[in-house]
């Protein structure tokens, strides 16, 4: 049972843990069909190097999976999508927290 709750601020994520990041690709406010596609979870690290891993194309969302390693710190994660014509997309990094044990 989760005892405690985050109301500001980052969400952390801790060393060690499986976490799945799942994405609901949109192109011109529709429904991006991904089919044929790929796409790509990428991850910065608090001094800036990057992280890629596979995602799984599933219908018209994308899910990835990471066991979290690395540091602790601030770290950034942003999709990389192509659809099956090679149209890409990179999403806007969006900023996390990973820390080496639960408080």
């Amino acid at each position: 049972m989760n005892e405690a709750a985050t109301t500001t601020g980052l969400i952390p994520l801790t060393i060690g843990s499986m976490e799945t990041f799942q994405l609901q690709a949109y192109k011109n406010r529709l429904p991006w069909d991904l089919t044929g596609g790929s796409a790509q979870l990428l991850l910065a690290d608090p001094t800036g190097s990057l992280t890629t891993i596979n995602a799984t194309i599933v219908g018209q969302g994308v899910q990835a999976n990471w066991t979290v390693g690395g540091m602790s710190g601030t770290w950034a994660r942003a999709w990389k999508v192509t659809d099956s014509t090679g149209v890409v997309q990179i999403s806007r990094p969006i900023a996390f927290a990973v820390i080496s044990s639960p408080a």
